[in-house]
């Protein structure tokens, strides 16, 4: 199922994302205090690994002190509050590019640890 689904509290949002894995999650809590809140139990793993899902504020506290501190609990982006529909669209759009960009690199690359020796060039 697709398409954006809309819940009341932070217990709502992890059932909701456990239920069926987002694509990208929009936070708009009524209380700054809230939302981050949600942030550090989905980090925590409260709603499976979300490590490569952008995750979206909308605040009325829209400060660059804000962004940092959103930035640093683990929020991809800050937009203020209002917004138009179309400055959510092309925010989340972008950061979900960004996301799958990421895992193709990551799936691409080797696995890190010790490169095996090949037995002819040894002796």
């Amino acid at each position: 199922m697709s398409g954006v689904r809309a819940v009341n509290d932070a217990d709502g949002a992890i059932a909701t994302i456990r239920s069926s894995r987002p694509h990208g999650i929009v936070i708009a809590l009524s209380s700054p205090a809230e939302s981050y809140a949600l942030i550090a139990r989905l980090a925590a793993g409260e709603a499976g690994d979300l490590g490569d899902v952008p995750v979206v504020l909308v605040t009325s506290q829209a400060t660059r002190t804000a962004a940092i501190a959103a930035s640093n609990a683990g929020f991809d982006a800050v937009l203020p509050f209002p917004l138009s529909p179309r400055l959510i669209y092309r925010r989340m759009g972008s950061l979900m590019q960004r996301a799958r960009r990421a895992v193709r690199q990551r799936n691409a690359l080797p696995p890190a640890g010790p490169v095996p020796a090949d037995d002819a060039s040894a002796g």
